[in-house]
């Protein structure tokens, strides 16, 4: 779905390329690779709407084909959280921190959880390496860490 318009337009530019060669077995060599081209990506496209039923679906198929994707995993684990299963979450938040553990988002996740759980020192210390990873993805996340501070500050005993 979010494919379409891009390969739409390569076809055309493709298809414009095709139309300005001026010989027969070039332009034929060229609508020939265009052909295939599209029929091969038809193909991919058919195959991926059988799993593009709803973003459940999308989630679980990439996380079985995709099992070390950081995003397939960030994404699982925000839908085992909707779902109430916080330690499948756990789960997959852990798995995406393993990951790619100078990402902050896995460990702010965690944070999170071990927040809700009432664990403090797991939320302080998963907080503590959200605000360690890479410069650029830190500032990125920063209104969400600085607001998960905020209250786990508040929940910190006095």
């Amino acid at each position: 779905q979010t494919c379409a318009l891009p390969i739409l337009a390569a076809a055309l530019l493709v298809a414009a390329l095709v139309q300005r060669l001026r010989t027969g077995t070039a332009r034929t060599a060229m609508a020939c690779a265009l052909g295939v081209w599209l029929c091969a990506s038809g193909a991919i496209a058919v195959q991926r709407q059988l799993v593009w039923h709803d973003e459940r679906t999308i989630v679980e198929h990439g996380v079985a084909e995709s099992p070390n994707s950081l995003r397939m995993n960030l994404c699982a684990g925000a839908l085992a959280r909707s779902d109430g299963d916080r330690a499948r979450a756990r789960a997959f938040f852990e798995r995406a921190a393993a990951i790619d553990p100078q990402s902050p988002q896995p460990w702010f996740e965690l944070a999170e959880l071990a927040l809700h759980a009432g664990q403090l020192a797991a939320a302080e210390a998963a907080l503590a390496t959200a605000r360690s990873g890479r410069p650029r993805e830190v500032g990125r996340y920063r209104k969400t860490i600085d607001a998960l501070a905020a209250r786990l500050a508040t929940a910190a005993p006095r």
